[in-house]
């Protein structure tokens, strides 16, 4: 049987285990909404940016180098006017993008953001010109945002699997505790003060 001065020193361990398992699980929960919004709002910033781009000489060159390669060295009739729809429409796309995005909260942005931008029967149904020269530009924009969006779903997987291995991890020292001991974990983990 264990002294009561030991008992209580066990207790105390385990409190201050608590207490700074609590504080941890706390700043990384605060911690991570603040990254995670700063994500975000560089990822719109970057879409923001990207759609103007498109609307600049940089959109109709790309639009042009694209419109070039699917030709495969045929002449393109009214190319210039062709570049200049394709940029727009580039543009338009993004700004449709960044507003979806902007939409959702962090926790819905996952890789269903950028699902039906694309045309998934392309192959099967015989594409115009146009509609080749649309789909390879539309996968040019998804992987170059693509990766901003992957980045926030590692992050936040990554910091929510922390969150939870402190949370078994105080569970644990709570099983293994006295009621003192669950009564201040309970405490902290509501924000209260002891």
């Amino acid at each position: 049987m264990s002294s009561p001065n030991r008992t209580k020193k066990t207790q105390d361990q385990k409190a201050r285990m608590i207490e700074d398992l609590s504080r941890q699980l706390d700043a990384l929960v605060s911690s991570r909404i603040d990254k995670l919004e700063a994500s975000k709002k560089h990822l719109l910033s970057q879409i923001e940016v990207t759609s103007k781009k498109y609307l600049t000489v940089n959109g109709y060159m790309q639009a042009r180098t694209t419109m070039e390669q699917v030709a495969f060295g045929e002449k393109i009739e009214n190319a210039d006017e062709l570049g200049c729809v394709f940029a727009r429409e580039m543009s338009e796309m993004a700004w449709a993008l960044h507003e979806k995005i902007e939409e959702c909260s962090i926790e819905d942005i996952d890789e269903d953001v950028l699902d039906g931008w694309m045309d998934e029967h392309f192959v099967t149904s015989s594409p115009t010109f146009n509609e080749t020269v649309r789909q390879v530009l539309v996968v040019g924009l998804l992987q170059n945002i693509g990766g901003a969006v992957d980045d926030i779903i590692s992050f936040r997987s990554s910091v929510d699997d922390q969150i939870e291995s402190i949370k078994k991890e105080i569970d644990h020292v709570m099983a293994d505790g006295s009621e003192k001991v669950v009564d201040i974990s309970e405490a902290k983990m509501k924000g209260e003060k002891n």
